[in-house]
């Protein structure tokens, strides 16, 4: 639904005009930081399954998140930050100042996101990636 307001533009001009218009196709070209070069086709996807190469296709999740400063835990803490234990600012070299870090286990498992909070002084997990303990 991102381009409604594409096709509401469209309408809004021909409108504007007075001889109307229609939108015949939107083809979105890129979204965040990733291009119609980084997709790939049913049939792409398909024989790749088909060559049991799947996972070659598949881009790791904490690409989203590169452009965050990255925070490398060490093993006690990646195992409290991946069960949702609020760890105090002060094990970390972080400024509290409401960051996102993206934060990795010491093997660079991506856990997930959290927040320095400069109110409580505590680092908040936001969102965990990671499924298992595996450090």
């Amino acid at each position: 639904s991102a381009g409604t307001y594409i096709r509401t533009l469209c309408h809004d001009i021909g409108k504007l005009l007075g001889i109307g218009a229609t939108m015949v196709s939107l083809r979105r070209t890129g979204a965040g930081i990733f291009s119609i070069a980084d997709c790939y086709s049913i049939e792409q996807v398909e024989e790749c399954f088909k060559a049991g190469n799947i996972n070659d296709m598949i881009i790791p999740v904490d690409t989203l998140f590169m452009n965050l400063p990255k925070l490398k835990a060490t093993s006690k803490q990646a195992t409290h930050i991946f069960n949702g234990v609020r760890m105090s600012l002060r094990q970390f070299p972080l400024a509290a100042d409401d960051t996102l870090w993206a934060v990795y286990a010491p093997n660079d498992v991506f856990i997930g996101v959290a927040r320095a909070q400069s109110q409580t002084g505590m680092l908040v997990m936001q969102k965990r990636f990671a499924q298992e303990v595996s450090w």
